[in-house]
């Protein structure tokens, strides 16, 4: 339970910062739906950060979130809790990267459509 303790601390910042991070694309994904997706490119970007976030999510519900309640529900022995929190912490290098990269994708895709649709508009 030692091992617990020490970690919790670290959980509590990757928590925030998870937490943030999902936030932030979600603001993000909400602000790009109005994207004009007859864009090619805008689409693309769109599609995406949709298939990103859809990742990130399902990494989430299939495996950190089981794994959290499962920590603090069975004592471990201090080498599979180091094994656990290995594979925990591999796993969320790739969702904090998603979640990032769900973000710029889905301002990437409003963008181009602004500037796609502020060029038709001058061009009119």
């Amino acid at each position: 339970m030692v091992w617990q303790e020490c970690f919790r601390s670290e959980f509590v910042g990757f928590a925030v910062s998870m937490g943030l991070l999902f936030l932030l694309s979600v603001v993000s994904m909400f602000l790009a739906r109005r994207a004009d997706l007859d864009v090619p490119e805008a689409r693309w970007w769109w599609t995406a950060a949709l298939l990103m976030w859809s990742v990130n999510g399902l990494i989430t519900s299939v495996y950190h979130l089981p794994v959290n309640i499962q920590r603090y529900s069975v004592p471990f022995t201090t080498e599979a809790a180091d094994t656990l929190r290995t594979s925990w912490l591999a796993l969320h290098v790739p969702r904090v990267l998603m979640a990032m990269g769900t973000h710029l994708a889905a301002t990437q895709a409003a963008l181009v459509s602004s500037w796609t649709s502020g060029a038709h508009r001058a061009a009119s």
